[in-house]
């Protein structure tokens, strides 16, 4: 009988003292700055929404490789520029959240002869090569590595 009636009063809780307290969840977390390399015009992509640091949890960390998909456009203010970029972060400085190209999105609306992937390979390619010259030259500010 006993077992009987604990199991109940875990099922129907406590009646005495307050209720549970309702928290903002929005209280807890911070605004990171991202920021692209300095070969683009635009440097402030946007803000990202992280959790604070708690305990062992590190909010730096769980933004490194962070996935953005940026279009081209916002990144030269030129409204002309189509393009996809998904740029992954790397390093997080203070409240900055500086990210790097990571790949090229294919563009599906090209030339009738892209289908082959001629076109598209081309372009990747290219940017691929532009992008460790920009490296090479430290188109970061600062130093690479």
């Amino acid at each position: 009988m006993r077992v009987l009636r604990s199991n109940k009063q875990l099922r129907k809780g406590s009646k005495k003292g307050p209720g549970k307290k309702v928290v903002d969840p929005f209280s807890k977390k911070d605004w990171y700055d991202v920021k692209v390399p300095t070969m683009f015009n635009i440097r402030n992509v946007g803000k990202i929404l992280v959790t604070r640091t708690q305990g062992t949890k590190i909010a730096s960390d769980s933004l490194k490789g962070h996935v953005f998909e940026v279009s081209l456009a916002d990144l030269q203010n030129d409204e002309v520029a189509f393009r996809k970029f998904k740029l992954i972060a790397e390093n997080v400085h203070g409240k900055n959240c500086l990210i790097s190209m990571a790949w090229i999105l294919p563009v599906t609306k090209c030339a009738p002869w892209s289908k082959t992937g001629r076109k598209t390979k081309a372009i990747v390619t290219r940017a691929i090569a532009v992008f460790k010259n920009s490296l090479l030259k430290g188109y970061w500010g600062g130093s690479v590595g």
